[in-house]
């Protein structure tokens, strides 16, 4: 009998000790966007065809600000002219100094901060789609 008793006492107090650490601990902050839900989820999936192809969001949008083709294939461009940054986004993010965002926001954020993003992104897609084409649209290197 005492040993049933000392392993439920030592189930029971294990059991208050982890009810007292979760007590204590903070709840995640949540973190607001400005973007709707289906636009959000758009980028997200855009982003995770990303991971993989691209080296990653910050990668890509280093590509973008580069003018490289190597990185920048036409299904890479195609992707990134649906999940790019609209000129209001481009508006919105261009000059936010925020830390908590989520990636969507991360991304078009950093997407805002590339140079006439909403020009370069369609000549590039004709820069890679038409390479023989002599065009003033190529990125000069």
């Amino acid at each position: 009998m005492d040993r049933v008793i000392a392993c439920f006492g030592e189930a029971t107090s294990s059991f208050s000790q982890r009810l007292q650490t979760n007590a204590g601990q903070k709840k995640p902050q949540k973190i607001h966007s400005a973007l709707d839900s289906r636009r959000a989820n758009n980028i997200h999936i855009g982003l995770s065809r990303f991971k993989a192809a691209a080296g990653g969001p910050s990668a890509l949008v280093a590509a973008v600000r580069d003018g490289r083709l190597d990185v920048l294939t036409p299904d890479v461009l195609h992707t990134l002219a649906e999940i790019g940054p609209t000129p209001v986004e481009v508006k919105r993010y261009s000059n936010f100094r925020g830390a908590k965002l989520d990636d969507a926001e991360r991304f078009l954020v950093d997407m805002a901060t590339v140079p006439r993003v909403q020009e370069k992104v369609p000549r590039y897609s004709r820069a890679a789609v038409c390479p023989a084409v002599p065009s003033v649209d190529r990125p000069t290197e």
